[in-house]
């Protein structure tokens, strides 16, 4: 299995989704050693075993709980929607979340800004979630 992962993370052909999941699972293993891994922005060289598992992950959370509060109550359907996309989409930013958002309330703002159709400092970001989204429907 540590195999036929390794290679894997760092293969920009393989969606992000699957490389977040295999570097998670190497986490969840404990693997020891370095690995390439092909980032939002860049190959990072990362040890799995340093690394907090998604499940320990806490930025993550804490600005879905933000765009949750920010969202409100008005419209509980649209606002589930938009809290479980952003649950995939900074998910694939794992595990360098803190990096990419370090200003979580900004973020907060400028996805529902982008949803609103503005533009944002974010709009780069926004658009590679947007493509790595959709080739999970188009797996499906």
């Amino acid at each position: 299995l540590v195999e036929a992962a390794v290679p894997n993370l760092a293969d920009q052909t393989v969606p992000v989704a699957m490389r977040v999941s295999l570097l998670d699972l190497l986490t969840s293993i404990s693997y020891n050693q370095p690995v390439r891994y092909q980032a939002y922005d860049r190959i990072e060289t990362l040890v799995p075993n340093e690394l907090p598992g998604m499940a320990e992950e806490k930025s993550g959370p804490a600005i879905l709980t933000q765009l949750q509060a920010a969202l409100g109550d008005d419209d509980q359907e649209l606002g589930t929607a938009l809290v479980q996309m952003a649950r995939v989409q900074i998910a694939f930013l794992y595990p360098d979340i803190d990096r990419l958002i370090p200003d979580p309330a900004a973020f907060v703002q400028a996805y529902l800004d982008h949803h609103q159709g503005k533009s944002t400092v974010f709009d780069q970001l926004f658009a590679w979630q947007t493509a790595e989204t959709a080739k999970l429907s188009e797996q499906a």
